[in-house]
């Protein structure tokens, strides 16, 4: 009977070990659960910050080409102030290209901030993931 109550002591310690393991695995189930989802919450944001600096690159391209073809339309124009002997004229067609590439200047400046914006705010993500 000694063994037996002994055994049985032995089986109830066993039983109370295991059912303590078993409650801190299921914790800790529940703890990486949420360090998964927290993951992925991150990585959705992290893509999603990926794909707007895709698209203010790409935006920053087509400005870039749009800028480059007014580029060459201001060469046009100054190819037509030689024709003009008109000092007033060349003037003014002067006028106009430099107030058009001041305004096109502060649209690739407000692209850059943007665009280094985004790149910021991607590095910062994935740093933090």
């Amino acid at each position: 009977k000694a063994f037996s109550a002994r055994e049985k002591k032995m089986k109830d310690g066993f039983s109370a070990e295991r059912a303590a393991l078993q409650s801190e695995c299921a914790a800790l189930h529940s703890k990486l659960g949420k360090v998964t989802d927290s993951n992925n919450q991150l990585a959705s944001v992290i893509e999603e910050l990926r794909n707007d600096l895709k698209a203010k690159e790409d935006e920053f391209q087509k400005e870039r080409v749009q800028l480059i073809e007014q580029c060459d339309g201001y060469v046009g124009e100054l190819a037509k102030l030689s024709s003009h002997s008109n000092p007033a004229q060349k003037i003014k067609v002067l006028e106009k290209l430099r107030h058009q590439i001041t305004q096109h200047e502060a649209t690739i400046a407000d692209l850059r901030a943007q665009l280094a914006s985004a790149k910021s705010a991607a590095r910062i993500a994935a740093r933090n993931k």
